[in-house]
């Protein structure tokens, strides 16, 4: 049984974070959609040929042509946009579920300090999951540095604060303190 959430509750709690609402195509070029997801997507992409026989896809995410959308329009910056769309894939062998769902984000460009506004979209995101009522999400940040950034503007009690920054760079090692840090696991004997 899925998790029954009021989208507008996730509007709102990303929406308190900035950001105008905007739109997004759903039909992209395929050829710009391979060429920035990678050639692995192609075959969980819905095709399509215009008229002219360009190759069009539906959108796989809201991220591409978010980005698409910025380098057409060229917008003032810093600038933050909201966007809430269904995107379509289809399953991996082995997958169940739709091949179609809704995807809600927020994309930041050009912000003066890059590292605050990746911080700030964490955040939005872990409070769009709280105001969801997910009460356990999962993050998979693969950039060790962003982690120990995080890490840093958490309002995290000592010494857990320091004891996760120690090993932000170590994904097994921020794994096992996480899991103490978080009574999953007892903690080591002194």
């Amino acid at each position: 049984m899925g998790l029954r959430v009021d989208p507008q509750d996730i509007r709102l709690a990303l929406g308190a974070r900035g950001g105008v609402a905007v739109d997004l195509p759903a039909l992209l070029p395929a050829s710009l959609v391979l060429e920035l997801a990678g050639e692995d997507l192609r075959s969980r992409l819905y095709f399509a040929s215009a008229p002219d026989g360009t190759e069009l896809c539906l959108r796989a995410d809201l991220t591409i042509p978010a980005a698409l959308r910025f380098i057409e329009e060229r917008p003032a910056l810093p600038v933050a946009w909201l966007h809430e769309g269904k995107v379509f894939r289809a399953p991996r062998d082995g997958e169940t579920g739709g091949s179609e769902f809704v995807q809600v984000g927020l994309e930041r460009y050009g912000d003066a300090d890059p590292v605050a506004a990746d911080c700030d979209v964490v955040l939005a995101a872990l409070e769009a999951c709280a105001a969801g009522g997910l009460t356990a999400p999962v993050l998979t940040l693969s950039d060790g540095d962003l982690v120990r950034d995080v890490l840093a503007r958490a309002d995290l009690p000592e010494p857990w604060a320091s004891s996760l920054r120690a090993v932000a760079g170590n994904p097994r090692a921020l794994r096992q303190r996480m899991a103490e840090a978080a009574g999953a696991v007892p903690l080591p004997e002194p």
